[in-house]
């Protein structure tokens, strides 16, 4: 299975309500490919920083990663 597709349904909740205000299918796929581009690399951040952390630390690893992104 493509890896976008593992993402699409992973993601599917939060991807039916994007599609609602999405014009189609490409855009949809772009939004859903960012989402996996984003959960990927927080992922290995908190890998980066050691898989036995504490939940408030993974909390910060995203709050960095957000705030790195402009968020």
């Amino acid at each position: 299975m493509d890896p976008i597709e593992i993402g699409m349904r992973l993601h599917e909740p939060l991807m039916q309500r994007i599609a609602r205000h999405v014009g189609d299918e490409q855009e949809l796929t772009e939004i859903g490919r960012m989402i996996d581009c984003f959960v990927g690399s927080a992922q290995v951040r908190a890998a980066e920083k050691g898989l036995d952390g504490t939940p408030e630390q993974y909390r910060a690893y995203i709050a960095e990663k957000l705030k790195s992104l402009g968020y």
